[in-house]
């Protein structure tokens, strides 16, 4: 299946070792399910979408940025989101800052 293939393979930005050590188990399931763990990871990825897609922000948008990881100086920008492909910068999980489309 497609998990054992990332596994094998990685990705351009991962490789199948980080894949391997980090994610445990990957699991499909249908979207008519409506699981909550589904439904809530749709409410965060869509904010972070618009954010990084350089589109208008949503009250929601500012809600889950506000959740993020921060750098002293209250920054989240590479502390708190990665964002893949990256333009420069060492290493496939080192952050980027969103780009306006």
């Amino acid at each position: 299946m497609a998990w054992d293939l990332l596994r094998i393979n990685g990705t351009r930005f991962v490789r199948p070792s980080t894949i391997g050590r980090r994610i445990v188990s990957f699991d499909f399931h249908r979207k008519a399910q409506a699981l909550p763990g589904l439904e809530l990871a749709d409410l965060v990825v869509s904010p972070f979408g618009r954010l990084v897609a350089g589109m208008p922000s949503r009250p929601d948008t500012e809600i889950v940025v506000g959740k993020l990881r921060t750098r002293p100086d209250g920054s989240w920008e590479g502390a708190g989101l990665v964002v893949l492909p990256k333009e420069k910068g060492r290493g496939p999980l080192r952050s980027t800052r969103p780009r306006p489309v």
